[in-house]
């Protein structure tokens, strides 16, 4: 017998830096129609496997820095068993203009940071409840303290996506950004509509001596997890 179905509406948002270098990966699956879905953020110096490279390994960074986006997308398909339906590359100004229709976002911010853009801005983001302007989306998502290991700085994007549906869903259609079923947009209005899971891509720090993990910040994919996620 053979079964005819569709395949789960899959995106992965990757995001760039003020130089065009990787500073984000969020795996988004939305498989329901009634709405909600899935979130996996993925620390940006998950080692993975590649071909022909010396040595065969690298992080997403560099993958991404050395292959460009397809890179990136054909070794977390290869990471996940899975194909991935749409790539959307999102630039550091682009965040602005999605999030203003709701802006500025009150929440709890759940880790405060003091954080130097490359630029040499000072910009603090202490902990507790925030009101994050549409401007400084970015830099929030980016921010990353001196000590932090990239899964700490994930638990804000935790944060953020959290208070941007919960504004999304009590402002209506309306405020959701594009049109469509693509893009950003058409991805977070289907998450908007019902209950999201979010999580950590499941990952192992690498220890190297000498470093602390904040230091070398590399991680290893755990399989079995992975395949059980």
């Amino acid at each position: 017998f053979q079964a005819l179905v569709t395949p789960t509406p899959t995106a992965l948002i990757v995001d760039e830096d003020a130089q065009g270098g990787l500073a984000g990966v969020t795996l988004v699956t939305v498989p329901s129609q009634e709405g909600g879905g899935n979130l996996v953020f993925m620390p940006v110096g998950t080692v993975l496997e590649v071909p022909l490279r010396q040595p065969p390994e690298a992080s997403l960074v560099d993958i991404y820095a050395e292959g460009g986006i397809g890179a990136l997308e054909q070794r977390i398909e290869t990471m996940l068993g899975a194909g991935i339906g749409e790539v959307i590359k999102v630039p550091d100004g682009q965040w602005a203009r999605l999030v203003a229709p709701v802006a500025p976002l009150s929440f709890d911010n759940p880790i405060g940071v003091n954080y130097t853009t490359p630029d040499g801005v000072t910009v603090d983001f202490p902990q507790g409840p925030i009101q994050l302007p549409a401007a400084q989306v970015a830099t929030y998502l980016n921010a990353r303290g001196p000590d932090e290991a990239d899964t700490v700085r994930l638990t804000r994007h935790e944060a953020f996506w959290t208070a941007w549906l919960a504004a999304l869903e009590a402002a209506g259609p309306s405020a959701v950004p594009g049109e469509g079923q693509t893009g950003v947009g058409g991805f977070v209005r289907s998450l908007a509509g019902g209950p999201t899971t979010m999580m950590t891509l499941p990952a192992t720090p690498i220890p190297v001596p000498g470093l602390s993990p904040a230091d070398w910040d590399l991680f290893r994919p755990n399989t079995l997890e992975i395949l059980a996620m």
